[in-house]
């Protein structure tokens, strides 16, 4: 599945590595939400230029999300380390909705593969409710890359991708007698 564009030169590959905890904790900030692993497989350095993210699930994303992030993960751990640089950040403005990084200059030589990783920061306890989720994919059309070389949109594979459904963590009670 994907889109498949005329090619100047270049040609991407996306997959999608494993991803850490499926909860997470309210007013938790860099919560990893979805990773995306572009592989230029045409030997012939690419740009990514744009990234649409849309996000579904029971939660509002406009009132429970208070930013997305995206981030070049150098470290390829799917967790926000040291050596990650932020490319961009964004939040949503509807439920549902979609977020736009865009003017991203993100070189990928040919041959290489760069991790990317996007992340969340949860509203807190009182906007939150426990068990709320929320999914980020990345469809067909919502990726732009450009050859270096000929400076016209490459072929992009592997698309769409969807994320782990993340889900605010129901706290746990324990009642005693007494």
């Amino acid at each position: 599945t994907g889109r498949t564009l005329t090619v100047g030169g270049g040609r991407l590959s996306v997959s999608q590595p494993p991803i850490s905890a499926t909860t997470f904790s309210p007013g938790t900030a860099d919560v990893p939400a979805l990773r995306l692993r572009f592989t230029e497989t045409d030997n012939a350095a690419v740009t990514l230029q744009s990234l649409r993210v849309s996000s579904l699930g029971s939660g509002d994303e406009s009132t429970d999300i208070l930013f997305a992030t995206l981030r070049l993960d150098n470290d390829g751990a799917g967790l926000v380390s040291n050596g990650d640089v932020v490319l961009g950040g964004a939040s949503f403005t509807t439920d549902n909705g979609e977020i736009l990084f865009n003017g991203l200059g993100q070189s990928i030589p040919g041959l290489a593969t760069v991790d990317f990783l996007i992340t969340l920061t949860a509203a807190n306890q009182s906007q939150l409710s426990p068990g709320e989720n929320f999914q980020f994919s990345v469809g067909s059309n919502d990726v732009v890359a450009l050859s270096n070389t000929v400076g016209q949109p490459v072929s992009v594979l592997g698309l769409p991708q969807t994320g782990p459904l993340k889900s605010v963590e129901v706290p746990n009670f324990t009642v005693q007698q007494g």
